[in-house]
């Protein structure tokens, strides 16, 4: 297994866990959608992965190394994994190409040329963020992660912004781009349809507790109790 989640346990209140011996595996390649109601503990779990919050107990394993244990914390910036925020965080002040480039490490800019095309952005990167549309800065953003060859990808909510007509395309562009450069990917979501779509197998959390994790179309047929049901 690419990603190994072995009873992850966190609180910001010991009596109050938001995610509870939460066990689960990636394959390496694979999009797996986390689904829960507000609260439930999804971007929590994302901040946990990406090393923006310490775990209270179990482990945390991408590609044979453990990032988080009892034992060991790997800083944020030191695990190879991109994330890709809710609201498209661009800075103002850059153009399309300085935004992608940001702090980026020699060694990554060959692969430049490969990652404008593919998230079609080659003759956008003179403009600015207020010069793109919506979908526009969410490639951007998904091109800023992925020119760094990360062994994760983490999209939290990544087509809540968009307006209900370009969803679809995005969400399918987004699935070819993933798919192409052959990224691990936890998708969080609120909306079922982006899940069943795009999703290798679906994550459904409720309370901090894993509910179902299962392919779509098993998780369709077959939900494992009422509440996967009604989701």
């Amino acid at each position: 297994m690419f990603l190994k989640i072995n009873n992850l346990e966190k609180f910001y209140k010991k009596d109050t866990p938001l995610i509870k011996s939460l066990d689960f595996n990636v394959n390496k390649g694979e999009i797996v959608s986390f689904i829960g109601e507000s609260g439930s503990g999804k971007t929590t779990f994302l901040r946990c992965l990406a090393g923006l919050d310490d775990i209270n107990d179990g482990s945390i394993e991408l590609n044979g190394k453990i990032l988080n244990d009892s034992d060991t914390f790997v800083e944020s910036h030191k695990r190879k994994i991109g994330f890709v925020f809710q609201d498209y965080p661009l800075f103002p002040h850059l153009n399309l190409k300085d935004n992608i480039t940001f702090n980026l490490s020699k060694k990554y800019f060959s692969n430049l040329d490969y990652i404008l095309k593919l998230t079609s952005l080659k003759y956008l990167l003179n403009r600015y963020p207020h010069e793109l549309s919506g979908g526009e800065q969410q490639r951007a953003c998904i091109a800023r992660a992925l020119i760094r060859e990360p062994e994760l990808l983490l999209l939290d909510e990544p087509f809540s912004n968009l307006d209900t007509t370009i969803k679809e395309s995005m969400r399918e562009e987004i699935y070819k781009i993933i798919k192409e450069t052959k990224t691990t990917t936890i998708l969080v979501t609120h909306d079922i349809n982006d899940a069943m779509n795009i999703s290798d197998r679906i994550l459904i959390f409720k309370a901090g507790i894993l509910q179902q994790y299962d392919d779509p179309v098993k998780m369709y047929c077959e939900p494992a109790n009422c509440y996967c049901a009604e989701i």
